[in-house]
């Protein structure tokens, strides 16, 4: 099929002379384009106000002090850092509220090894990550090294660990 412009811009004709368009059903057309973008539009804004809920609030807490058990120095973290880093780079497998999406992520919130783990040697595990093959990996998950995203520093994954020690509680 081979499409053509006439004379005037307003009318789309085939091969044989059949118009794709014309000025009839331009209003019809103008309303159907309209109502997708609305429909777009709302299904935009429906997602993205879903985002940001959760169904219980984290503590309100800004900064924090927190003893650093592999070395026992002191460091600052900013849970509100954490917060932001979290949604934006684990959430996606471990929800928003920590306690795992079944077939993606393990439960961070309820389990031992998050809580027990010292600060240090969680960053060094989540730097490495866990394959499937790992004896250890109890879900057949892969964890990607750094959760996904090489540019994490040592100090977000600090602040991503003390944000995700407050839904603990």
């Amino acid at each position: 099929m081979m499409i053509m412009m006439t004379k005037r811009p307003m009318d789309l004709i085939t091969e044989n002379d059949k118009p794709l368009f014309s000025i009839q059903n331009k209003k019809e057309l103008t309303m159907l384009i309209r109502t997708a973008m609305t429909v777009l539009v709302l299904f935009v804004i429906s997602i993205l106000g879903a985002c940001g809920q959760s169904e219980s609030e984290p503590t309100s807490v800004n900064n924090i002090t927190v003893s650093n058990e592999s070395n026992a120095s002191i460091e600052n973290i900013s849970v509100e850092k954490g917060e932001s880093l979290y949604e934006s780079n684990c959430s996606s497998c471990h929800g928003i509220d920590g306690k795992g999406l079944t077939g993606l992520g393990k439960n961070l919130v309820e389990g031992e090894f998050f809580s027990q783990m010292p600060t240090n040697d969680l960053i060094d595990f989540i730097i490495v990550g866990r394959e499937p093959s790992d004896p250890e990996n109890s879900t057949g998950i892969s964890m990607p090294p750094k959760g996904g995203n090489p540019a994490l520093s040592d100090e977000d994954l600090s602040n991503i660990i003390a944000y995700v020690r407050i839904l603990n509680k």
